[in-house]
């Protein structure tokens, strides 16, 4: 994503399960060993329909869970061309009292200290 961020001026990601991200929104990823992670942040400024999946993203499901919806009706998440905003992960999770121990797994709404 980064990469193409950078070659691209532009870089899409799989929305949430709902499609519930809106255009301003920011997503985080969390980047590195679990014990000294940082968040990089990055905000949505267009959202596209499932029919703009790249066919790489073909994929039905993420596991091997039973799941209700398809990921294949997921919208496309596009991202301002921008260098990320990095937060230390210890710390936003001091911030918002998630256990130190706390790691998401997927996509998931997230609180914050902003």
């Amino acid at each position: 994503m980064k990469k193409t961020l950078k070659e691209l001026d532009t870089s899409a990601w799989d929305s949430v399960k709902g499609n519930h991200v809106v255009v301003g929104d920011w997503m985080g990823f969390i980047i590195g060993d679990t014990h000294d992670a940082n968040v990089e942040l990055y905000q949505v400024c267009e959202i596209m329909g499932p029919e703009h999946r790249p066919s790489h993203w073909e994929s039905k499901q993420y596991t091997d869970q039973e799941v209700q919806t398809d990921v294949d009706e997921r919208e496309v998440v596009v991202f301002k061309n921008q260098d990320p905003v990095v937060y230390s992960w210890n710390q936003w999770k001091s911030e918002v009292e998630y256990k130190p121990i706390y790691m998401p797994r997927g996509t998931v709404r997230a609180r914050h200290p902003f």
